[in-house]
């Protein structure tokens, strides 16, 4: 049986967040309970993401996503399929941003994006915060596979059970609330 792949869209609404500037250039993060998932009916192999409090962090960091993922994890931590994903962004375009289950906190999830570094997107941000509006954060492309196999996608066992990320490709849409 051929597996499936679907794919899955998060939106959230920040709750207040802070802006900051390091050696990677401007960064913004928050923690939110107020998001979305959209599965388009694929339920039974995607993550359930109600009833969870969300860590995001938008930044302009050149780290590839992959080694911003494994730097503070042992080896055995790390999800199995890394070959499979680093031979498959080789002939796509690398990621911009993962998904992540806490390993600590079941109900926690963590998202980061590492955006292109652009003077709009500093400024964007930077006015939103000044003028105390919210962001509205959509982040479609999440990838899931319908079973526990390897392939450039997460099962929902691996996602929830070994903590393997969900990475995606596609930049989010940042609206102003």
């Amino acid at each position: 049986m051929a597996q499936t792949l679907t794919m899955a869209a998060f939106q959230f609404q920040t709750q207040g967040f802070d802006i900051g500037y390091g050696e990677e250039g401007l960064f913004a993060f928050g923690q939110t309970d107020d998001h979305s998932w959209s599965d388009s009916g694929f339920g039974d192999y995607t993550p359930t993401l109600h009833d969870q409090v969300i860590s995001w962090h938008i930044d302009m960091d050149t780290t590839a996503q992959w080694d911003q993922y494994s730097y503070a994890l042992r080896p055995e931590e790390l999800t199995p399929r890394k070959e499979l994903l680093l031979d498959f962004w080789r002939t796509t375009s690398a990621p911009v941003g993962r998904l992540l289950r806490s390993r600590f906190e079941p109900t926690r999830l963590s998202l980061n994006y590492s955006l292109p570094r652009d003077p709009c997107l500093a400024a964007f941000l930077l006015s939103a915060l000044t003028s105390g509006r919210q962001l509205d954060v959509f982040c479609p492309g999440f990838h899931f596979i319908d079973e526990d196999r390897l392939a450039p996608a997460p099962s929902l066992i691996g996602f929830n059970e070994r903590f393997e990320p969900a990475f995606v490709e596609e930049t989010p849409i940042l609206r102003l609330k």
